[in-house]
């Protein structure tokens, strides 16, 4: 995903029947904290991204080469806890279709897959 690359973590391994699985990134040794869950190879749940601020001095977060940006719907609703984002990428007129959910800025559903 992006720069990271993940590994099956070792308590995944042992269950392998198990829908839910849980990665580490490769660079962990190295101090890399980046971690993921998947259910069925579908990513529902990411740790540790990066919330960075936007040239238009709004917050994003950046995960590996990819960026996302604060849904509309989000930025009129600031009282509530969860929050709905989307990729910013825009290839051949068309927005990317990649999107996720947080709550108290923390990945709690990842959807759609980059077109990028």
């Amino acid at each position: 995903m992006g720069d990271f690359h993940f590994q099956l973590h070792s308590n995944s391994r042992r269950h392998p029947a198990g829908g839910k699985r849980y990665w580490v990134c490769s660079r962990r040794g190295a101090g890399c904290r980046a971690a993921l869950y998947t259910i069925d190879q579908q990513i529902v749940a990411y740790k540790n991204p990066q919330f960075i601020e936007s040239s238009r001095g709004g917050i994003m977060i950046k995960i590996g080469n990819y960026q996302f940006s604060l849904h509309s719907n989000s930025r009129r609703n600031p009282a509530g806890v969860k929050k709905y984002w989307v990729c910013c990428k825009i290839v051949d007129g068309a927005r990317c279709r990649a999107a996720l959910y947080t709550v108290d800025k923390e990945i709690i559903m990842y959807k759609g897959y980059h077109s990028h």
